[in-house]
C-alpha cells in the first residue's frame, strides 16, 4: 500500500509538490478537484509505476513512500513490485479501439482444479520468495547506506588528518569518499596485513617526512676506521719500543732522562763554541767526544724515527662530525643524533688507546734505550662499533638525499603509507571487509533471487495461457454491463480473428457503431473491473485508482457507477477515487464515512481519508494534494461548499493575487449556481443574469454589478475583460468590499436564502 508522496517535481501541474500537512493515505481515498486542477496527471504518476516504466515527463522527479518503509522513485520504478491497477483515459485508449475490438480479457476455467493448484502454489512460492527479496532488498540497503556513510565519515576524518601535512596538495583537499573507497580497493593487501596500522611513533615520523619543504643535498661522509691500519701501527710501535742504539753510554744520563735531553739538547748549541752557554766555562774536548760518543749518529736517527712516529700517530685520533651542523629531513633528526652520540662514546674508547700508544711512546723519545715497553692492542669490538655507528649516520644521510633527489617521489611515497594507516585504522573499527564481502553476497543473492522470480512468472504465465478462457470473460462482462445499463441490446463477443471481443447492438454481426458517451464510459467502466481478476488475479491484493469514472453519465448512470465500484472493489487492498462531480464525491464520501464509523464502533482508527486537489491561480499553476476541507465533507451540495469558503474570504483585509483568482472563480460559480436559479430564463449568459438580477435593487446598484463582473472576469478562467495593471491592482485591493458586495447583493434578492446560507457558515449569527 502506498503509505504518502513525499514529494513531485516538474511533473505536469505538479511542479514543486512537498507533503505538509496532508494525512497519510489509508486504505480508501476521496480525492475531489476541479477540471484542470491536476487529477489526470496524479493518475498518470501511478499507471507508470503501474507499467513500471518512466516516460512521461522523464526530467521530473518523485517519491512515493509504501507502508512497508519502501521508497518509490524514478530510479527504481522499475522494480517496483506494487500491485495497482489504474483506470483512466489512458487505459481506455489502451484497451478498447470503439471504431474495430476490445482487447480479449483471460479469466481461469474453474473445471481445471490440478492446474490452478499448481497454479496457486507457484504463487504463493513467487509470494515467498518476493518477501525474500525485499527484506534481502531493504538489509542490503541498509547495509550499502551504512557502508556509504561508513566511507564518508572516514573520509573526512582522513582528509583532515592528511591536511595537517600538507595543504596544498590537491588530493587531500578534496578527499572524499570516492577516493578513500578507490584506495581500499586499489590497496586491499596492504591495508589487510599485519602491521598496516603503525605505532604512534612511526606516524610521528612519516607525519615529518610529509612536510612539503624540500632541503638541500648533504655531502658530509662519516669516515670508516680500518682496523689492520691501526693494527699495524701497534705492531710498528711495539718493534720500536723493543729497539735500541749502540753507543758508549754515560750511565748517568742514561738513568736521567731528563738531564740526558737537557744534555743533548745543549751539545747541539754549543757545537760551534769552546765555552758553555750555561755556565761560560771551557768545554774540553774530551768531554765534547765522551758526549757524541753517547750521542751517536745511529741514536739522533732513531730519535728521529721516534718523532716521526709521534707525528703520525697524533693525525690518528679521531675527530667526530658536528651532526648539529648538519640540516637534515626531521625524520631521520633523531636517528641521526642517536648515532652520531653513539659514534662520540666509540670514538673517545679508540682515541683513549691511541693516547696511551701516545703516552708510551713519549716515554721511548725520553729514554730509547727503554725497550720494556708494549702497545697494547685496540679491541676488536670498539671498531665494529664505531663503524657501525658511521654506516647508520651515512645510511640516514643517504635517505636524506635520496628524498632530495626525487622529492615529489618520495613525498608522495609517504603520504600514500600514512593514508594506508588511516585507511587500515577506520577498516578494521568498521569492519569493513566483512561488511562489504556480505553486501557483495547479498547482491549476488538478489540475482538468484530475481532470476527464480522471472522462472516463477514465466512458469505461472505458461499455466495461466493453458488456464484461460476468453468466453468466460465475455459472459461475466455481459452480465455487469446488462445489469448497469438495464438492458440487454449491448454485449461482447469473442473473435478470434481479432484476438479481442467486439461490441454487439442486438446482437448483429459487426462492431456496434454510434455508441452514446455514457454506453462508452460504462463498457470502459465494467472493462476495467472485470479485467482486475484477469489471470487470477485477486482485488482483495490489488490497489486501484480511478479517474473520473463518471464523467460522461448521466445522474442515473452516476448511481450505477458507484454502487458498482462499491460492491466489486470495496475489499481492494487500497482505493484511490478522484472526481470532480460532486455527487459522485458525496456518495463516496458518505460510503467512506460510514466505513470510518464502523470502525470507531470496533475501536478501529479510521481508515478513510479525504483530500482535494489545489492549483495555485498564479502562473504558471502549479497543484499541491491537501486535506479536504471540513465545508466539503460535511455538506450535501457543491453549492454550501462555494458559498462557505467564498464566505470566509469576506473578512480579508487585502486579497493577494493568487486569492484573487481563486475568490473571482467561486464568485463566478455561486453567482452562476444562485442566479440560475433564481432567474431561470436568462441562464445561457451570466452578464443578461446580472442585468436582470439587479433590475429592481436599490443598495446593489448599476456600479457595483460592473465592479463584479468586472472581477468575475479579470480573475476566473471564464472570458477575459481586458484591462491595465492599475485597475487590476485597484480590483485586488477592493477584493473584499466585492466580495461583500455579492454578499450584500444575494440578501438584497433573498434574505431568507442569505441568512440560512450564513448560519450554516457560522452558526453564531
Amino acid at each position: 500500500m502506498m503509505q504518502r508522496i513525499d514529494f513531485i517535481k516538474d511533473y505536469g501541474i505538479f511542479r514543486n509538490y512537498t507533503k505538509s500537512d496532508a494525512k497519510d493515505f489509508g486504505r480508501l481515498n476521496l480525492i475531489y478537484g476541479w477540471n484542470g486542477s491536476g487529477k489526470s496527471t496524479l493518475t498518470s504518476l501511478f499507471e507508470q509505476i503501474e507499467n513500471h516504466q518512466f516516460i512521461r515527463y522523464p526530467e521530473s522527479t518523485f517519491s512515493i513512500k509504501t507502508i512497508d518503509g519502501i521508497v518509490i522513485n524514478k530510479e527504481n520504478i522499475a522494480a517496483n513490485n506494487m500491485n495497482i491497477k489504474v483506470f483512466n483515459q489512458s487505459f481506455v485508449n489502451k484497451n478498447i479501439d470503439w471504431n474495430s475490438s476490445v482487447k480479449s480479457i483471460l479469466l481461469i476455467a474453474q473445471e481445471k482444479i490440478i492446474e490452478k493448484k499448481k497454479l496457486e502454489d507457484l504463487k504463493k512460492s513467487f509470494e515467498t520468495k518476493n518477501k525474500e527479496l525485499i527484506k534481502t532488498q531493504k538489509d542490503n540497503e541498509k547495509l550499502t547506506s551504512d557502508i556509504q556513510k561508513f566511507l564518508t565519515d572516514a573520509a573526512r576524518r582522513t582528509k583532515t588528518s592528511l591536511q595537517v601535512i600538507d595543504t596544498s596538495d590537491s588530493r587531500f583537499l578534496s578527499y572524499n569518499r570516492t577516493k578513500l573507497e578507490g584506495f581500499i580497493n586499489s590497496n586491499t593487501n596492504e591495508i589487510n596485513k599485519d602491521g598496516a596500522i603503525l605505532n604512534i611513533n612511526e606516524v610521528s615520523n612519516l607525519t615529518k617526512a610529509a612536510n612539503p619543504t624540500q632541503k638541500p643535498q648533504i655531502n658530509i661522509i662519516a669516515p670508516h676506521i680500518d682496523q689492520i691500519l691501526l693494527k699495524r701501527a701497534q705492531d710498528r710501535l711495539n718493534e720500536l719500543f723493543k729497539q735500541s742504539v749502540t753507543n758508549k753510554v754515560i750511565e748517568h744520563l742514561k738513568n736521567n732522562q731528563t738531564t740526558q735531553a737537557w744534555v743533548l739538547h745543549g751539545l747541539d748549541i754549543n757545537k760551534d763554541s769552546e765555552y758553555c752557554e750555561f755556565c761560560g766555562s771551557k768545554i774540553s774536548q774530551e768531554r765534547i767526544d765522551e758526549l757524541n760518543a753517547h750521542f751517536n749518529d745511529e741514536y739522533k736517527k732513531f730519535s728521529e724515527t721516534l718523532d716521526r712516529a709521534k707525528s703520525w700517530l697524533q693525525d690518528q685520533f679521531i675527530e667526530v662530525i658536528n651532526v648539529n651542523d648538519i640540516d637534515i629531513y626531521d625524520e631521520y633528526k633523531e636517528n641521526l643524533k642517536g648515532s652520531a652520540s653513539l659514534l662520540k662514546q666509540e670514538a673517545e674508547k679508540i682515541n683513549n688507546e691511541i693516547k696511551e700508544w701516545s703516552k708510551l711512546l713519549d716515554e721511548k723519545i725520553k729514554n730509547p734505550f727503554n725497550v720494556s715497553m708494549i702497545a697494547i692492542e685496540i679491541k676488536e669490538d670498539f671498531f665494529k662499533e664505531f663503524n657501525k655507528r658511521s654506516e647508520e649516520i651515512n645510511t640516514s644521510i643517504k635517505l636524506h638525499n635520496k628524498k632530495t633527489s626525487d622529492f615529489k617521489k618520495e613525498t608522495t611515497k609517504v603520504k600514500s603509507q600514512l593514508e594506508s594507516h588511516y585507511a587500515a585504522s577506520e577498516v578494521k573499527s568498521f569492519d569493513y571487509f566483512r561488511k562489504v564481502s556480505n553486501r557483495d553476497n547479498e547482491i549476488k543473492n538478489l540475482d538468484k533471487l530475481s532470476d527464480e522470480l522471472k522462472k516463477i512468472q514465466e512458469e505461472i504465465r505458461v499455466i495461466e495461457n493453458s488456464l484461460s478462457n476468453e468466453t468466460i470473460a465475455a459472459d461475466i462482462f455481459n452480465k455487469h454491463l446488462h445489469g448497469f445499463l438495464g438492458r440487454s441490446e449491448l454485449s461482447l463477443q469473442f473473435n478470434k480473428s481479432k484476438n479481442g471481443y467486439e461490441i454487439l447492438r442486438d446482437n448483429k454481426l459487426g462492431h456496434a457503431p454510434n455508441l452514446s458517451e455514457g454506453e462508452k464510459t460504462a463498457i470502459a467502466l465494467i472493462y476495467f473491473i472485470t479485467k482486475l481478476t484477469e489471470n487470477d488475479n485477486k482485488i482483495s491484493d490489488s490497489i486501484l485508482v480511478f479517474d473520473d469514472p463518471v464523467s460522461s453519465f448521466d445522474s442515473n448512470h452516476l448511481f450505477h457507477s458507484y454502487s458498482f465500484i462499491k460492491t466489486y472493489c470495496h475489499e481492494a487492498k487500497q482505493l484511490f477515487l478522484l472526481t470532480h462531480n460532486f455527487t459522485f464525491f458525496k456518495l463516496a464520501r458518505d460510503w467512506f464515512n460510514t466505513n470510518n464509523r464502523n470502525r470507531r464502533n470496533k475501536e478501529k482508527p479510521a481508515n478513510a481519508f479525504f483530500y482535494t486537489i489545489e492549483p495555485s491561480a498564479i502562473t504558471p499553476r502549479s497543484s499541491s494534494l491537501c486535506n479536504a476541507d471540513a465545508s466539503l465533507i460535511d455538506y450535501n451540495s457543491e453549492y454550501h461548499y462555494i458559498f462557505e469558503t467564498l464566505y470566509k474570504h469576506k473578512e480579508h483585509p487585502r486579497l493577494t493575487r493568487e486569492q484573487a483568482f481563486f475568490t473571482a472563480n467561486l464568485s463566478r460559480k455561486l453567482l452562476e449556481s444562485f442566479l440560475n436559479f433564481k432567474y431561470p430564463r436568462h441562464r445561457s449568459d451570466l452578464s443578461q443574469l446580472m442585468d436582470v438580477a439587479a433590475k429592481g435593487c436599490v443598495a446593489f446598484d448599476g456600479h457595483k454589478k460592473e465592479k463584479v463582473y468586472r472581477f468575475i472576469n479579470k480573475y476566473s478562467h471564464s472570458a477575459v475583460i481586458e484591462i491595465n495593471e492599475d485597475i487590476a491592482e485597484n480590483l485586488i485591493g477592493e477584493g473584499t468590499n466585492v466580495i461583500g458586495d455579492i454578499f450584500s447583493w444575494i440578501e438584497e434578492i433573498d434574505k431568507i436564502h442569505h441568512d440560512e446560507m450564513v448560519s450554516i457558515c457560522r452558526p453564531q449569527v
